[in-house]
């Protein structure tokens, strides 16, 4: 995995700069250049309201400018940024999702980072809409992250889960995993879900049939593992495990939650794959879910990844 130039898009609020600690650490790891991005939304929220009507614009503007800029300094005095090259961006906008998007498209960018939602505050249990379509329409691999007490230090990895459903796309991801692990040193947990409220009768005896699943899907995921080592870093260790879960997303969110695992690297889509301009229902509750870090990968290949 080649990562040249990670993308930060900020609004700064206490989510996103629990999620700048974890873009300067995979800055420093791989020596990218660090893209902060903020964009002023322009005032049109309700053309019709009188409150959304300024009749200076041009001082509107300069007085966003030098708020953000100000907001950018105390950003960057709070945290260690040793060793890593910044470059400060500020677009005007009406769209946050289009603005980032585009510059992904246009800005070589090998990796976004970015905290699920902001001021705007969302929930943490849906995600927010400026990373849903970043996740559903970006290029490239896209890390977010939840509000998290306790930030402001800078991140190790030592443990990532990769949720395997044995399709081209979950194998992409492991394939990324291999690269993250290797770089910082960390073990990767392969997991798969029996999902054990759709088991169909022709299986037969239920007890019968859940142990053969169980051992039919660790050998699938134990020949995976081997098929793999020749792309895998010989000094990553790779563990297999098969669960069982009413939800494959609740299943590995609560098995990362229990491994203490430093992230979730999983495809945007797999064996149920929708179209592009959708995340798959097992990323997007993950996603939602996870209190760790989530990358999310592309099906498709991008750049150097």
């Amino acid at each position: 995995m080649k990562i040249r130039n990670i993308l930060f898009p900020t609004d700064f609020s206490c989510c996103s700069e629990h999620a700048f600690d974890h873009a300067v650490r995979f800055a420093q790891e791989y020596g990218a250049q660090l893209h902060i991005f903020h964009l002023t939304v322009l005032l049109v929220d309700d053309p019709m309201n009188p409150a959304f009507h300024c009749r200076d614009t041009g001082k509107y503007e300069q007085q966003a400018r030098e708020a953000t800029d100000g907001a950018m300094v105390n950003l960057l005095r709070r945290h260690n940024l040793e060793g890593v090259e910044i470059k400060l961006v500020q677009r005007q906008g009406v769209s946050a999702s289009s603005a980032i998007l585009e510059y992904i498209e246009h800005g070589e960018v090998d990796l976004v980072v970015m905290g699920t939602h902001g001021h705007r505050g969302i929930a943490k249990a849906v995600l927010g809409s400026v990373a849903a379509k970043v996740v559903q329409l970006g290029s490239c691999p896209v890390m977010t992250l939840c509000e998290k007490r306790g930030a402001g230090h800078l991140p190790e990895v030592h443990r990532l889960v990769v949720p395997i459903d044995f399709s081209v796309p979950s194998e992409r991801a492991l394939a990324l995993s291999g690269s993250i692990a290797e770089r910082f040193g960390a073990t990767i947990d392969l997991v798969h879900v029996i999902e054990n409220y759709s088991l169909p009768a022709f299986y037969g005896p239920w007890p019968r049939a859940w142990e053969d699943l169980k051992i039919l899907a660790m050998d699938e995921l134990l020949e995976l593992r081997d098929q793999q080592r020749e792309l895998l870093p010989k000094t990553v260790e790779v563990e297999a495990h098969v669960l069982e879960s009413r939800r494959a997303s609740h299943g590995i969110v609560n098995f990362a939650k229990d491994r203490r695992a430093d992230g979730i690297v999983i495809a945007s889509e797999g064996l149920t794959g929708l179209p592009r301009v959708f995340i798959g229902g097992t990323a997007q509750r993950i996603i939602s879910l996870a209190s760790c870090p989530v990358l999310t990968v592309k099906a498709w290949a991008h750049h150097g990844v």
